[in-house]
């Protein structure tokens, strides 16, 4: 019972980072390789966390690979851009 409670918690919290940092990232088109879309990322300036879990997201910038025929993500890779408060 306390497995199950802790793994509902857990979608929960992974739920609401996700939803508290769908503003915080702006994309940009970087064009393709093959069945690979390149998107570049950059933070959004204006966007303002609600929460202490999207701090960390606000400051992120990097570039993901999604493969266009299965719309998967196929690499991604990302950095802090100052540092987490």
């Amino acid at each position: 019972m306390e497995i199950a409670a802790g793994a509902k918690q857990r979608n929960r919290t992974a739920a609401t980072i996700v939803q508290d940092a769908s503003g915080c990232i702006l994309f940009n088109y970087g064009g393709r390789d093959g069945d690979l879309i390149k998107l570049s990322f950059t933070r959004n300036p204006n966007f303002q966390p609600p929460s202490l879990e999207a701090h960390v997201s606000r400051d992120m910038e990097g570039e993901l690979w999604i493969e266009a025929k299965q719309v998967r993500l196929a690499a991604i890779s990302a950095a802090t851009c100052s540092r987490a408060r």
